[in-house]
């Protein structure tokens, strides 16, 4: 062998370069998502027809290490990240008999009333369009006595806590409150029976191969919830551990750091000494790296590792929005994979100017480039609905975008529809106040001349009149 092709083979096995990726997060904020994110879904939408980021052993963060860590954002910051799913282990303290989350044997020093429900509830009352589903279950102890420990707590909270007795209730329903999946024995319900949901939970890898295992169950979970029946509501668990780290399974990385370097898998792609074709496990949602050739010639490439959170991303983004994935379990998730997650719903609603109730229209139901857009007595028309993207735009008939006139930023710039293009002219934040915002010029959707039917659309210094105040419908 020539010394030129010993090198090549050195080289293909070596360690991978740092990698970072908004996917995966070990730090103690991912970064927030409008907090208020809920406020925008229709309020007839089921909690089935959701799609929530949610995080598996929400608690398991304070003590035991890579081993038993599953978290890094402690219980608030999930929230203010925009986390709606918990996943609550528990089991009686041997000293005081309080229930306090574990995982496994590894208690988190956290209480379930003065933590868990006091952190929860406290969201809520500030964040009131929001609603929490929390899984509870029973993790550690005797299970006699769980169930009243826990309806205790529960108690404590009756306007915060879903009190219906049906297992699909809508946005509206649960607004403000805690939806309890309840996974424990009890004569009393007190949430919607966790056996009743579609689950996906291949929690066990032997070793840190197994991750293709693991990946194939999600992506299985998340096409059975894509095209299930719509009143199933499906719970995808992304986390496995057993022969490997929680955050390497996340991750695929070395190390538990959000920007450690991916571990390199032992395979080579391509060239003279391919062995990835020999195994179904070296699969082709893992990146190919440090690509060599000599004298031309392709010898192959390093194949890493890439983690569940980042390939979860990658494949959501690929099937495109809306879109329905039910409650995707996570550990150590990061901004991007949240906020993709939740722009996978269903926002689209018709917009209602507060000054005079009328609607966002399209004139004549015409969709066409340049069509200045107006109010018009709301009917729930196409040309009515409109979706929010995770780009910030406005969309209606599917590619058309709302627009500002030539991407202008000057007072009473017209507001038009124009086919689609990511620019700042585009882009729009929906305020927690009602105002609907151009970040490009700073101004305002503002409705002119009186809000009556035909009032067209400008961008206009923001006042917060109630010809700039909209709500959905």
């Amino acid at each position: 062998m020539s010394a030129t092709m010993s090198l090549a083979i050195v080289s293909l096995a070596g360690t991978a370069s740092a990698h970072e990726t908004s996917s995966y997060s070990h730090d103690a904020r991912a970064g927030a998502y409008p907090r208020d994110w809920m406020a925008y879904l229709p309020g007839t939408t089921t909690l089935s027809e959701l799609s929530l980021p949610g995080t598996h052993d929400t608690g398991a963060y304070r003590v035991g290490g890579d081993s038993v860590f599953t978290q890094s954002m402690d219980l608030g910051e999930q929230l203010n990240a925009g986390i709606r799913a918990w996943d609550i282990r528990l089991g009686p303290d041997p000293i005081d008999n309080r229930l306090k989350v574990y995982h496994g044997p590894a208690p988190q020093l956290l209480d379930f009333e003065n933590d868990v429900l006091v952190t929860a509830t406290n969201y809520l009352k500030m964040h009131p369009n929001e609603s929490l589903v929390m899984r509870i279950k029973q993790n550690h102890g005797p299970s006699e006595g769980f169930d009243t420990q826990v309806k205790a707590g529960l108690d404590k909270y009756p306007l915060q806590v879903y009190q219906g007795t049906g297992d699909n209730p809508t946005v509206r329903e649960i607004r403000g409150k805690i939806v309890v999946l309840q996974d424990f024995g009890s004569a009393v319900r007190m949430g919607i029976p966790w056996n009743s949901l579609a689950k996906q939970d291949e929690y066990n890898v032997n070793d840190n191969w197994d991750l293709a295992n693991k990946w194939h169950a999600v992506r299985n979970h998340l096409n059975a919830a894509q095209s299930g029946p719509r009143d199933v509501t499906y719970v995808n668990f992304l986390s496995a551990s057993g022969g490997s780290f929680p955050y390497f399974i996340a991750s695929g990385h070395v190390g538990p750091a959000t920007d450690a370097s991916r571990l390199v898998t032992g395979w080579v792609r391509e060239g003279p000494f391919d062995t990835c074709h020999l195994s179904s496990k070296c699969i082709s949602e893992y990146p190919s790296v440090d690509c060599l050739e000599v004298l031309g010639q392709k010898m192959g490439c390093t194949v890493v590792f890439e983690g569940v959170n980042i390939m979860t991303h990658n494949e959501i983004n690929r099937r495109g929005w809306p879109n329905r994935y039910g409650m995707i379990m996570m550990d150590f998730p990061g901004s991007r994979l949240i906020e993709t997650i939740i722009d996978t719903n269903d926002f689209r609603s018709m917009l209602k100017v507060k000054e005079s109730g009328r609607c966002l229209d399209v004139p004549s139901a015409t969709p066409r480039n340049s069509i200045i857009v107006t109010v018009f007595d709301c009917h729930g028309g196409p040309n009515q609905q409109w979706s929010r993207t995770p780009f910030g735009q406005l969309v209606v008939y599917g590619t058309y975008c709302l627009d500002v006139r030539n991407g202008e930023t000057k007072d009473s710039t017209p507001v038009q529809i124009y086919g689609c293009n990511g620019t700042g002219a585009q882009k729009w934040e929906l305020r927690p106040d009602g105002l609907i915002v151009n970040p490009a010029s700073g101004k305002c959707l503002d409705s002119t001349n009186g809000s009556g039917n035909g009032a067209q659309l400008v961008i206009y210094p923001c006042h917060g009149n109630t010809n700039q105040r909209w709500s959905r419908l």
